[in-house]
């Protein structure tokens, strides 16, 4: 779910992806808080929205964030991909941020991408109507293959 919207780079080293997250060691819950209002969310966002999952993700582990965060800029997503071999791979992402549809199916052939309008990051708490009639077509077109 809003995730893989853009397999044109490579993981980051490792230094460079621990620069990138160092600065959250200092005042995690301000920095997380800031960046999640900044970053996940569109102008069509519930407000109650934002502030519940901003707050949520202020609350959580500095060190278990940096390390995630750590974790996801080094993962190599083409290598993954590329080691699906004929397993359906379906996204739902957000219309918030584009997602390189063109770079995903050169790594992917098969990949299918479904775009949710109107949503950020959360789009299964911003269009839950949406996201889950998206998620039946899929599970009953993939049930259909077997």
């Amino acid at each position: 779910v809003d995730t893989h919207k853009d397999v044109s780079a490579g993981p980051l080293s490792p230094d460079r992806a621990e620069a990138m997250f160092s600065v959250y060691a200092e005042d995690f819950p301000t920095k997380m808080e800031a960046l999640a209002r900044r970053v996940f969310f569109t102008d069509r966002t519930p407000p109650a929205l934002i502030d519940r999952i901003a707050r949520d993700m202020a609350a959580g582990d500095a060190v278990v964030a940096r390390k995630a965060g750590v974790g996801m800029a080094r993962y190599d997503v083409r290598a993954a991909l590329r080691q699906l071999d004929g397993v359906p791979l379906v996204l739902i992402n957000a219309d918030h941020g584009s997602t390189d549809e063109a770079a995903l199916k050169a790594v992917y052939p098969d990949v299918r991408v479904i775009v949710i309008p109107d949503s950020g990051h959360f789009v299964m708490l911003e269009r839950p109507a949406a996201f889950n009639a998206a998620l039946q077509i899929e599970l009953d077109r993939l049930s259909l293959s077997e």
